[in-house]
């Protein structure tokens, strides 16, 4: 493991034992793919997510995306 992925992994264990995602002091918009978002992507599921699980519940299901959308957790 390289040193960048080593860094990468303590960061990650930080997270996954506290559950908060240090912010990064670049300014975040919505929609675009910050360092604060990229680093969250890799512990959960995001905004950005949302496309490919619905496209694999439809696979899945055979249900219209529509019906996914509104069905309870």
């Amino acid at each position: 493991m390289s040193t960048e992925e080593g860094q990468l992994a303590a960061v990650l264990t930080d997270i996954a034992a506290t559950g908060e995602v240090p912010l990064s002091p670049t300014i975040r918009r919505r929609g675009t793919t910050t360092p604060w978002m990229k680093l969250a992507r890799h512990l959960f599921v995001t905004g950005f997510d949302l496309g490919p699980l619905v496209d694999i519940g439809v696979g899945i299901s055979g249900r219209n995306p529509e019906t996914l959308k509104d069905l309870t957790v």
